[in-house]
């Protein structure tokens, strides 16, 4: 829990995602599920947020969204794909804050973030875990929250009156 604060703390510290225009969540592969599960909870607490999960040539249409003033977090771990390698390209060219969220192995994907977080990932035979990954982004969400509960309240009764919206009332939110 300690590392999870200290991380939480740089993050809010350095403003990396409280104060991005737009934050990106960049994830490829399984990560990609986690980018979209964290983009939608950035979300929901009122921040301009979007996944970015694709690969190959269409990771391009993701990289041409980024512009002056955004932030990213990239979920990447051990080796340097060519998606990361391009996003940090990007990320650089266009002097955005960024924060990557890699293993605690001993390669990192990319060296170039503003704040590199390790987080442990669990194997088993070759099947890489990320409870470690999600506990971290709940702990980042919580601080953004902590932060800035006026736009997290106010995010909050705008989702909760769409949501009755949309279930005649029936949710009891």
């Amino acid at each position: 829990t300690h590392c999870i604060s200290s991380a939480a703390s740089d993050v809010y510290k350095r403003q990396i995602l409280s104060r991005a225009a737009r934050v990106h969540v960049f994830g490829i592969g399984p990560s990609g599920f986690i980018a979209g599960y964290f983009a939608a909870q950035l979300c929901r607490l009122g921040l301009d947020a979007r996944a970015m999960t694709r690969t190959g040539v269409q990771c391009a249409d993701d990289l041409i969204a980024l512009r002056p003033g955004d932030g990213v977090i990239a979920l990447a771990y051990d080796r340097p794909y060519p998606e990361v390698r391009a996003l940090f390209d990007r990320v650089g060219a266009l002097g955005l804050r960024s924060v990557l969220l890699s293993s605690t192995g001993t390669r990192l994907p990319d060296a170039r973030a503003t704040l590199t977080l390790r987080v442990p990932r669990g194997r088993t035979d070759g099947f890489g875990l990320h409870a470690g990954t999600l506990a971290l982004l709940e702990g980042l969400l919580m601080a953004l929250c902590a932060a800035e509960p006026a736009r997290s309240a106010t995010a909050l009764g705008a989702l909760n009156t769409a949501r009755q919206a949309l279930s005649g009332g029936g949710m009891d939110l």
